[in-house]
C-alpha cells in the first residue's frame, strides 16, 4: 500500500489515537497542530472535533486551514499544481463561492474564538495563486475578496469595537 508519501505502514491510526499514545507513553509536548481542510463538514461537526482535540488538556494550533472560494473549475482553470485537491472539497450551502468562503470562515473563527485553548488560527493562503487554486484572502492583483472584509468586521466584532 503506497500513498504519494511512500509506503503505508501495516497498522493506521487516528491522530485521536496517536496523541493518546503519545501522552500514555508520558512524552510531553507544547501544543496540538491542526491542519483542516476538506471543509464540507457542518459547524456542529466541526465544533465536536474541537472539543475532542480540547480533550487533550494542550493548546490548540489550527496550523493551517482554507476553504475555496470558487468552484472547482476556478481552481483547475488558475492553473495551481494543488488543484486536484479541489476535487475532495465537497459542497457547504450550496456550493463554494466568495460569500459562502466567507460565510464558513466567519463561522468556524467564531465558535474558535469560544474555545481559549485554540491559540493560534492560520488562515494558510493569503494572496492568489492559493494552494487550492482560489481560496485566498486576496485576488492577485492584491485586491480584497469578500473573506476579507468579513475577517475585519469579525475582529472589530470579538474585540468589541462594532
Amino acid at each position: 500500500r503506497y500513498t504519494c508519501y511512500g509506503s503505508l505502514p501495516q497498522r493506521l491510526m487516528s491522530p485521536m489515537s496517536y496523541l493518546r499514545r503519545v501522552l500514555d507513553a508520558g512524552i510531553d509536548f507544547d501544543a496540538v497542530g491542526i491542519q483542516l481542510y476538506f471543509p464540507a463538514r457542518d459547524m456542529v461537526s466541526v465544533e465536536r472535533l474541537l472539543k475532542v482535540y480540547e480533550g487533550f488538556g494542550k493548546p490548540i494550533h489550527i496550523t493551517e486551514m482554507g476553504v475555496p472560494g470558487g468552484t472547482r473549475a476556478g481552481a483547475a482553470a488558475s492553473g495551481s499544481d494543488w488543484a486536484q485537491m479541489s476535487l475532495s472539497e465537497g459542497s457547504w450551502h450550496g456550493g463554494w463561492n466568495e460569500r459562502t468562503q466567507a460565510d464558513w470562515m466567519e463561522q468556524f473563527y467564531t465558535i474558535a474564538a469560544a474555545h481559549p485553548s485554540i491559540q493560534a488560527l492560520t488562515w494558510w493562503d493569503f494572496i492568489e495563486p492559493s494552494f487550492s487554486g482560489n481560496g485566498a484572502i486576496l485576488y492577485q492583483d492584491e485586491n480584497p475578496r469578500e473573506i476579507y472584509f468579513r475577517l475585519l468586521a469579525l475582529k472589530d466584532r470579538l474585540r468589541g469595537e462594532a
